[in-house]
């Protein structure tokens, strides 16, 4: 019994240090996720300034409507 109760409590060890591993990948992915999210706000600013904000509502509704029309 007792040799039992050393290997599960190995197994939960290893389960532990695994859902540590796990949780650093997805905060890391999150992190990526964010900083994406944050190029895309920037290159938004810059096409409004480069294009115009009235140029960019149009190339943004068009983004739209092709996406509507091709299920993106």
């Amino acid at each position: 019994m007792q040799a039992y109760t050393v290997e599960l409590e190995a197994e939960l060890s290893m389960l532990k240090e695994e859902n540590c591993r796990l949780k650093q990948i997805q905060l890391l992915a999150a992190l990526e996720n964010g900083e994406e999210e944050q190029q895309a706000k920037k290159q938004q600013k810059r096409n409004m300034r480069k294009f115009g904000f009235a140029s960019y509502i149009k190339m943004d509704l068009g983004l739209l409507n092709f996406r509507t029309w091709f299920k993106i």
